[in-house]
């Protein structure tokens, strides 16, 4: 039996079609299926399981870092609440020049089987620091970028002659 030509053209094209549809639909299920959501600190106090890996946000809090034998150690919570729920992080991996007190981080961090429910021990090399606004809080001028107060007054009183 001899197929025409043309119905072998539309038999390929919708098996390559059939077949692009299916990949890309697998590539979205474990594009969205790998993604480890992020947690806050008064999350992971609540409900933190041993032996667990969780990806953890928030707040270094000022005054908590220290470096004592080499290890970072420093508390976070979630940025902008004021109950006071925070975690303990111990961290020996590489770490951000941007890091410090008051910076908003990303950690992959695990709960230590026996430890108590606000410690736990940060993955190597999973300290990300979130880049805060440069131009936090100030005005902008479309064209220029931001627009520095002083020495507009500035450039303003000279050209008036004051």
């Amino acid at each position: 039996m001899q197929v025409s030509r043309s119905r072998a053209r539309s038999v390929r094209f919708t098996f390559a079609l059939t077949l692009a549809i299916f990949l890309g639909g697998m590539l979205v299920y474990t594009t969205f299926s790998a993604a480890s959501p992020e947690r806050f600190a008064d999350q992971l106090v609540r409900h933190a399981e041993p032996d667990q890996t969780y990806r953890v946000g928030g707040r270094v809090v000022p005054g908590s870092v220290s470096r004592p034998g080499g290890i970072l150690k420093f508390r976070m919570a979630r940025p902008g609440r004021t109950d006071g729920v925070t975690i303990a992080v111990s961290y020996a991996g590489t770490v951000p020049d941007t890091f410090r007190a008051g910076r908003d981080i990303i950690i992959d961090v695990k709960k230590t089987p026996g430890a108590a429910k606000d410690v736990f021990e940060g993955q190597g090399n999973t300290l990300l620091t979130k880049c805060p606004s440069k131009f936090n809080g100030e005005d902008m001028n479309p064209d220029t970028g931001p627009v520095d107060k002083q020495s507009a007054a500035e450039k303003a009183a000279k050209a008036s002659g004051e």
